[in-house]
């Protein structure tokens, strides 16, 4: 969406030095390339999540907000129920736990927890409290255990504190942080950093964004198109169907028309006209989901993937819901990345595969809003 509103996208690229003259001069590191370069901006927005405060003090700036870090913990598993909708308890600590459908798999969590480092990650605690709650909590035919497991999900929720404040216990102040976000502008430095918010508030904070960004004599052009989902649905569900797309069902997840769309929105126009002049495009990766060759041949050239771990674990979620084994042994994953890396194809399958001999991984994705 931003790259069709004309934004200019760095992947892999780290800020290393930072400094304000009439205009900001950033240093930045390639981290796929191991090379540098500068860029120079007007405005400089800091939307870094839970590294917006480190990237505050590599700038120099002193902010009245800071961040605390609350992690949450999922656990991927097979399928639990066939029931559609998600299961909602309360665990033994009285937070909400939750049985999420994914496909062919249920993602069972969260934990809510204080850390201090990032990034996050799971540890035996985090995961004996989530499978002993689902097993208290739903009638299975035996209980989970570790060996259930497919994949982890680890990430940290950025809440947004004033500096000076006294620490949140968890409780009632614990639950309101996570609700909340700020907007902190520097209007002599021209800088703007985002702190906490959610997924869910998104829109809004945009909208305050694009106030302080007026505010700081930045010409915008508002656009007040409909952000949500496109008219242009029913237009793409006739013409999927005429390509029979209609008749491909996958458990959990409805017709291939259905999770085309809903993932890739007006994208999916640009896989269903590679499907139709490929027609083996239409053939999925793996029996444990639908994700098709076509959607990798899109991902080649419109969705930044430098590594097959980009693929399955950031683009598509393979990773999580398909045993690494399962993956490793698919002609059509291989064939998969050959329309991703071409001639580095074999080099990029090592890099994530490596040597299978005794290889029974659980992994983790890092990512949580």
């Amino acid at each position: 969406t931003a790259m069709r509103s004309g934004a200019k996208i760095l992947n892999y690229a780290e800020v290393v030095a930072a400094k304000k003259t009439d205009v900001w001069t950033l240093d930045v590191k390639d981290k796929q390339r191991d090379g540098d370069f500068t860029i120079k901006a007007k405005v400089l927005i800091n939307a870094a999540g839970p590294y917006a405060d480190s990237l505050n003090r590599l700038t120099g700036l002193t902010t009245r907000h800071k961040h605390i870090f609350s992690k949450g913990v999922h656990l991927i598993v097979p399928r639990l129920t066939e029931n559609k909708k998600v299961l909602t308890f309360f665990a033994d600590d009285g937070r909400l736990f939750f049985v999420i459908p994914m496909g062919s798999c249920s993602c069972i969590g969260t934990t809510d927890t204080p850390v201090e480092t990032l990034p996050a990650r799971v540890t035996d605690e985090d995961r004996a409290f989530i499978l002993d709650n689902i097993n208290k909590r739903l009638r299975l035919k035996k209980p989970l255990t570790m060996a259930d497991v497919l994949s982890e999900r680890c990430g940290v929720r950025p809440l947004v504190k004033e500096v000076g404040a006294k620490p949140a216990a968890q409780g009632e102040d614990w639950m309101n942080l996570s609700r909340k976000h700020a907007i902190e502008t520097k209007r002599d430095q021209k800088h703007i950093t985002i702190f906490g918010g959610k997924l869910t508030d998104c829109l809004n904070i945009g909208r305050e964004l694009c106030d302080e960004l007026e505010h700081l004599r930045v010409p915008l052009k508002r656009n007040d198109e409909w952000v949500g989902e496109s008219l242009h649905k029913y237009v793409f569900e006739e013409a999927a169907r005429k390509e029979g797309l209609g008749d491909i069902q996958f458990v959990g997840e409805g017709t291939l028309i259905d999770r085309l769309w809903r993932c890739y929105d007006q994208d999916a126009f640009t896989i269903l006209d590679r499907m139709k002049a490929d027609p083996t495009l239409k053939q999925a990766v793996s029996t444990q989901s639908s994700v098709t060759l076509a959607e990798f041949s899109h991902l080649a050239e419109s969705e930044m993937v430098v590594s097959l771990e980009d693929a399955l674990r950031r683009r598509t979620r393979l990773a999580l819901v398909v045993s690494h084994e399962e993956l490793a042994a698919s002609p059509l994953l291989k064939k998969a990345a050959e329309l991703l890396f071409r001639e580095n194809a074999e080099r990029e399958w090592q890099r994530y595969f490596g040597d299978q001999s005794g290889h029974t991984p659980v992994r983790q994705a890092t990512a949580r809003v």
